[in-house]
């Protein structure tokens, strides 16, 4: 890090080309600047003087190599200490490590954490990993592990007027503190006036969560069972805890090795008539709550061959930027009933590289192709209907079929029922196969196509 005290090019993206050791207090995002940092699996750890990161303006963290091996070792204290020779516990993925004042300081800034693992980092204060003071943090995906602060908020420290914390998905674990919340704590204490908010959409949090003062809002994820008898039910939001409570002793498939032991967990899930937050498919094989939305919260692995959407139900999906990909074995959605699909963040980028078939095929490190907003990808189906397969009513306002594989007719849509294509916002349905008829769309029912959609297979 000899020529780097700062990130503060606006617009860059740093990319990590090595591990590297902080040679001053911390890496300052000044602000009015917004980066990237890319770990690319790479560790940049502190120099035990400060935060790794101190951000002023607007940060999103990445990591183009997840599958990086990392090892650590763990401090009496259940600090995490990277060790690549003598480590025992393994963690996939780049990480920001080493932090004496945390692993990221955000102090009225704006920052997002898309990949990459905080781990082992240590503050004399509150908020090991994170300390959110007055800023704005998201948390799409990775993982904040192993962190430990003397006061509060092990994982994460939410404080101050304005703080805003929002955890769409990602794994809050073994982090710990002396005082309130070793995954998250909210507001300074009892008798603050903060008005700092967390809501929790998804992703999976371990350990217990604490509101001092401000407001907690569940809507979803999962939750270890130190983390649900810590949670008040006034926080959960039109929401009640599984049936599964306190009986499985599975944890989310979305793959954390570093959990040494399954921990007990409950899916938060919604009162009739609501909206569900998906950050994976492990319990969900079907679409069937009547009049539901189904909202992405991270890109999003099938755990069944298809989605079915049954005759007679009445739903929507919200793909929100994100991908709902195949797991290979058949198509994508099967729908019998009535599925209207949409996409709340159509600025959300996604790269795909061209098979020979022609076929895209989702890359988001190496690909050529940019897709804006969520898509529809990776279905391979050996019968009719490679992205959805329709015999109900489908209706496309916006979002993306792209990159599906049918050895019948219909390489991204096969429809017998009616399909709208609406197209309020933007839209495509691309880069798709058949082996029959219609590379992109095989219409044996009603089509009726309608605004501005691209279609090109």
């Amino acid at each position: 890090m000899q020529t780097f005290t700062a990130l503060d090019i606006d617009r860059a993206i740093y990319t990590l080309k090595a591990n590297i050791p902080l040679i001053t207090d911390q890496l300052t995002v000044p602000f009015g600047i917004s980066v990237t940092l890319n770990l690319n699996g790479h560790v940049i750890e502190g120099n035990g003087s400060g935060a790794v990161i101190l951000c002023e303006g607007s940060l999103s963290v990445r990591d183009s190599n997840p599958t990086a091996i990392h090892k650590y070792s763990v401090h009496d204290t259940g600090l995490y200490k990277w060790n690549e020779t003598k480590g025992n516990i393994t963690l996939n993925g780049g990480a920001i490590t080493g932090g004496a004042s945390g692993g990221i300081y955000n102090s009225a800034g704006f920052v997002t954490i898309e990949g990459g693992n905080i781990v082992g980092n240590y503050t004399a204060g509150s908020g090991g990993g994170i300390i959110n003071y007055g800023g704005e943090l998201t948390i799409n995906d990775g993982n904040i592990v192993g962190n430990f602060a003397e006061a509060s908020g092990g994982g994460i420290m939410n404080c101050d007027q304005t703080a805003l914390l929002e955890i769409r998905g990602g794994v809050i674990a073994d982090n710990r503190s002396r005082g309130a919340g070793n995954s998250i704590c909210n507001g300074i204490n009892s008798y603050s006036t903060s008005t700092s908010s967390t809501i929790i959409k998804g992703g999976a949090i371990k350990d217990s969560v604490v509101c001092n003062s401000g407001t907690i809002t569940i809507s979803g994820g999962y939750y270890g069972s130190e983390a649900k008898n810590s949670i008040d039910a006034s926080w959960l939001n039109s929401v009640d805890w599984g049936n599964n409570s306190g009986t499985d002793t599975r944890y989310p498939k979305n793959d954390y090795p570093h959990f040494a032991e399954p921990y007990k967990y409950v899916l938060v899930t919604p009162r009739s008539g609501n909206q569900f937050y998906i950050s994976n498919m492990e319990d969900f094989t079907a679409m069937d709550n009547n009049n539901a939305t189904y909202k992405l919260i991270r890109n999003t692995h099938l755990a069944t061959d298809e989605l079915v959407v049954p005759a007679g139900i009445t739903v929507t999906l919200d793909l929100n930027g994100f991908a709902l990909k195949g797991n290979g074995n058949g198509g994508i959605i099967n729908n019998y009933g009535r599925l209207t699909i949409i996409d709340g963040n159509p600025d959300a980028v996604h790269k795909f590289t061209v098979s020979a078939d022609g076929v895209y095929v989702n890359d988001d490190a190496n690909g050529k192709i940019t897709i804006n907003g969520g898509v529809i990808t990776g279905g391979n189906n050996g019968g009719d209907g490679g992205g959805i397969n329709n015999s109900g009513t489908l209706t496309m306002n916006s979002g993306n079929i792209v990159g599906n594989y049918s050895f019948g007719n219909g390489g991204g849509v096969n429809s017998s029922g009616t399909f709208n294509v609406t197209a309020t916002g933007s839209g495509s349905i691309r880069g798709n196969y058949s082996s029959g008829n219609g590379g992109g769309i095989n219409n044996r029912g009603t089509l009726n196509l309608n605004g501005n959609i691209n279609i090109e297979n």
